[in-house]
């Protein structure tokens, strides 16, 4: 079987702080999540990764999660806002649509994604169904993006705050 290329993602573009902040983040992630070994991303711009195939995508420096429409969860400190994709009109994305392109065009198939709530940067995970269940690969990750600071918000609710 032949490897995977390159994985097409969007980048959401940070500036300034945000970016450095998400050039740091990116550049400490492991080299394999769920199992899965981390793949170069198209275009590079150092704020985004990806692991698999077909591919767990992160992308720092996304839009916040709107609080009043979507679910939160906390896994060990960091509180993430997540939606499950494929639903409903767009692609159900945590607070819209990001376009974040994970090797696909067109609806997405079910899987979550999964945005930081109360941090800046923001950070987007979207895992796609192969990698259920999904929640799962926040664990790794946590302890790369607690570092991230703090906005003065929490989830409220069953799973968090």
């Amino acid at each position: 079987m032949r490897p995977p290329g390159p994985a097409r993602v969007d980048s959401a573009a940070p500036r300034g702080e945000a970016l450095a902040a998400c050039r740091d983040l990116v550049a400490g992630l492991p080299a394999e999540l769920d199992g899965a070994a981390r793949r170069e991303v198209e275009p590079d711009d150092g704020t985004t990764a990806a692991w698999g195939d077909p591919a767990i995508v992160l992308r720092c420096g996304a839009a916040p999660p709107d609080p009043v429409t979507v679910q939160c969860v906390a896994v060990d400190g960091v509180d993430w806002a997540f939606l499950r994709r494929g639903e409903d009109a767009g692609e159900g994305h945590a607070g819209g649509h990001t376009g974040h392109g994970a090797d696909a065009a067109g609806p997405a198939p079910f899987g979550f994604a999964f945005r930081t709530y109360g941090r800046d940067p923001v950070v987007e995970v979207v895992v796609p169904p192969e990698h259920a269940p999904e929640a799962e690969v926040l664990v790794p990750l946590a302890g790369h993006v607690a570092p991230v600071p703090r906005t003065g918000i929490e989830c409220v609710g069953p799973s968090g705050g």
